[in-house]
This record gives structure tokens, sequence and C-alpha cells, in this order.
């Protein structure tokens, strides 16, 4: 048996998709909840903090400077396992104002 333990984060960013065509292709607003899954079962408070602070730069920021070429759901459910996996982050969940997103794992 294998038991992922999980984490909400959830930040407000705006971005553009330069590649696409209308309303999406203007700077917008979205809000996003990212649920970080974790093996190995990591202690859940001091989780809470080293993420808040890790990503705190996100809110209210512009995703397109962190999160290249494209800020797509996709996109950012890989940047983040990409930059947790040494906190050993299996899955990662984007939520994009709570209508649709994107998944990625290892």
């Amino acid at each position: 048996m294998s038991t992922l333990t999980f984490r909400d984060f959830t930040f407000r960013a705006s971005h553009h998709l330069p590649m696409r065509f209308g309303a999406a292709a203007c700077p917008h607003w979205h809000t996003y909840t990212v649920r970080l899954w974790f093996s190995g079962a990591p202690d859940q408070d001091g989780l809470s903090d080293s993420l808040a602070v890790r990503f705190k730069h996100l809110h209210g920021c512009l995703l397109n400077s962190i999160v290249h070429p494209e800020s797509t759901d996709e996109a950012l459910a890989e940047w983040f396992l990409a930059n947790l996996a040494e906190n050993k982050c299996v899955r990662v969940t984007v939520t994009n104002d709570g209508q649709r997103g994107a998944e990625a794992t290892l």
C-alpha cells in the first residue's frame, strides 16, 4: 500500500497566452489552487510553513515572468512538480478558477 499526503496552496496571478488568439492572448487574472501531493509523510506543519515562504512571490505576480514559455495550467503543474522534486512531491494538480485545470505526475 502507498499513502500520499497533500497540501493545497492558493494564489491569484495574472498571465497571458501570446501564442493564442482572443481573450487568452490579453493579460487577465485567475485564482489558482495547487494541490501538492507528497510521498514519505512529511511533517505537515513544517511543510505548510516552507511552502508559504517558498511561493509567496506568486501572489499577485505575472506568471509569464516565472513559467516559460507559456503560463498554461499544464505548464504551471509541471513547474511546481519540478520545483518540489527534492521534497518528494510526486503529483501536482492545478485548478484554475475552480473550473478547469491540469495535473502532472512523476
